[in-house]
């Protein structure tokens, strides 16, 4: 086939739009205390119209030429794709320092995620080779076989609870401790909720009076020590759940098989990291 026709017999327009709102409040009073609440959301949008014309494979020997029972057709392929994530953060900092000897932060938060999406798809066949790619789209009702498919994500959220504290002593001594727990739906009732803890500790050692005769040389000293964990859920939205693939046929008559077994003993996955490191600065 000539590249003209080649072309033309594979057309296809897709528009992609993503849209993001974000905003927060934050409300600061009794001098020691801060409350800030955070707002987002994305949307995004994903259309595409594809045209497989006569001289294409998918109309020559794929599911256009089954599913219209021959060569010399068009074909389409309308798909309509949306995802969204709403997000809401509410914290409350404190902050205190007393004197030039002791400075203490504390700051508690609740996370909210509720994530959606859905997919809908049209599958054409056989239409007449004279409605070309820019003008199909026009008269998808005159298909000879069509198939409509519609299917939406199910519950995808995720809620979490915080807190972290730092407190440091004569500007040399460093403490921090933070905990966090998750809940995702992806999980099954007993497995959704996930603890990670960590703690850091630091010593500025260039600022101890035994350190004074090194000023003139060394800038920075520090020993820092950290231990704690983070959590991945899985990427699969139902990993808990045994999957089922229907388009099965057995000697001309439809059913189903498994296609995944699913593990409702599934938890959190837990990385467990140990720091330890020294920042040194000279001159």
């Amino acid at each position: 086939y000539d590249p003209i026709t080649t072309i033309d017999h594979n057309y296809r327009v897709k528009t992609d739009d993503k849209y993001t709102l974000q905003g927060y409040l934050s409300y600061k009073f009794a001098k020691m205390f801060t409350f800030k609440t955070e707002l987002g959301y994305e949307g995004r949008r994903q259309d595409q119209d594809r045209y497989y014309g006569p001289t294409s494979y998918y109309s020559r020997a794929g599911d256009g030429f089954t599913y219209a029972e021959g060569a010399g057709y068009g074909h389409v392929v309308v798909t309509d794709q949306k995802s969204s994530r709403l997000k809401n953060t509410n914290t409350l900092e404190f902050k205190k320092k007393w004197g030039d000897n002791h400075d203490l932060g504390i700051l508690i938060g609740e996370e909210m995620q509720i994530m959606k999406g859905e997919l809908r798809t049209y599958n054409g066949y056989g239409y007449d080779a004279s409605l070309t790619g820019d003008k199909v789209f026009n008269y998808l009702g005159s298909a000879k076989a069509y198939t409509s498919k519609s299917y939406v994500n199910p519950a995808d959220n995720m809620l979490s609870f915080f807190a972290r504290a730092n407190y440091v002593l004569f500007n040399r001594y460093y403490l921090t401790a933070t905990f966090r727990a998750d809940a995702s739906t992806r999980f099954s009732k007993g497995n959704q909720w996930g603890y990670f803890p960590s703690a850091a500790i630091a010593w500025r050692i260039v600022d101890e009076e035994w350190m004074q005769g090194a000023a003139s040389w060394l800038s920075n000293l520090k020993l820092r020590l950290s231990y704690g964990s983070v959590g991945n859920a899985p990427s699969s939205l139902y990993p808990q759940y045994d999957l089922y693939s229907v388009s099965v046929n057995y000697n001309g008559i439809a059913g189903a098989l498994i296609s995944a077994i699913g593990n409702k003993e599934l938890t959190w996955e837990k990385t467990y990291t140990t720091g330890i490191g020294v920042d040194a600065s000279f001159f």
